[in-house]
């Protein structure tokens, strides 16, 4: 049976026990988008998700109930992709982050892996510091795992990931046969001229965006403990510099010429 971390499963006494021992608060931040043929619309949410319910089994704190609706990006060309502007998700998330920082959590961190929300959850994340001095972190636990560590591209190391969270947060009943998942090609992304532009752009085929890969949920399993273990690294440091923002460090203008 797991560990309650996540904050809806708690009754409010076990709440309050909880938080009386730590100050910690992950808040995981995914979306709904096609994913290939072979992983659920919430594969991202799913290992943001699973990070936290590992890190706070590990080290304790509370995972909030994921925000699921972000803005999409290039999977809008999915039917099914459920996507919002970027500055309503950036909304949402100041105003989460906000309301935990009045309940006195000092290690605030936001975990997503979906690509387009470096934007938005950096933005949310630097409008609360230099206007309200409230001090989160962004962690994103894809870029910290190495998928040739693993013998994976990176297509199979967030199927890996996706299935192990999927194990982890107890829906392993809903993960495929995976001895019947076949290695496929990439189809090309044909946009003429994109290539040498930093410009939007949408998926034209499924396999886009995460083309099928044979994989094993033992290696997802050992790459979640990877990751929550660096996210876990990086509570202490966060918490020290919330206080010291808090007790009116580095104030503004306060360098002198």
């Amino acid at each position: 049976m797991r560990e309650k971390v996540l904050l809806d499963e708690f009754t409010w006494p076990e709440l309050y026990q909880r938080i009386s021992q730590s100050d910690v608060a992950y808040f995981p931040v995914g979306t709904q988008e096609g994913h290939g043929p072979q992983l659920p619309m919430g594969t991202d949410m799913y290992i943001a998700t699973g990070t936290g319910v590992l890190a706070s089994q590990k080290r304790g704190g509370v995972v909030l109930h994921p925000l699921g609706y972000c803005f999409a990006g290039a999977t809008n060309a999915f039917r099914g992709t459920v996507s919002i502007p970027m500055h309503l998700e950036m909304e949402v998330i100041k105003a989460v982050v906000r309301n935990l920082w009045q309940q006195k959590f000092r290690a605030i961190i936001v975990l997503s892996i979906h690509g387009p929300n470096d934007i938005p959850i950096m933005m949310a994340l630097r409008e609360l510091f230099e206007y309200e001095r409230i001090v989160a972190s962004y962690f994103n636990p894809y870029t910290f795992i190495d998928a040739k560590k693993y013998g994976y591209d990176e297509p199979a190391k967030e199927a890996a990931m996706c299935y192990a969270s999927m194990e982890l947060l107890g829906l392993g009943e809903l993960i495929p046969d995976l001895t019947q998942l076949k290695d496929e090609e990439k189809p090309p992304l044909d946009l003429p001229g994109r290539d040498k532009l930093r410009t939007g752009y949408h998926f034209t085929h499924m396999l886009q965006h995460m083309p099928t890969r044979k994989v094993e949920v033992a290696k997802g399993m050992q790459m979640l403990d990877e990751v929550s273990d660096e996210l876990i690294s990086q509570v202490d440091s966060l918490r020290e510099y919330s206080r010291f923002i808090e007790q009116g460090g580095n104030p503004p203008f306060s360098v002198k010429p």
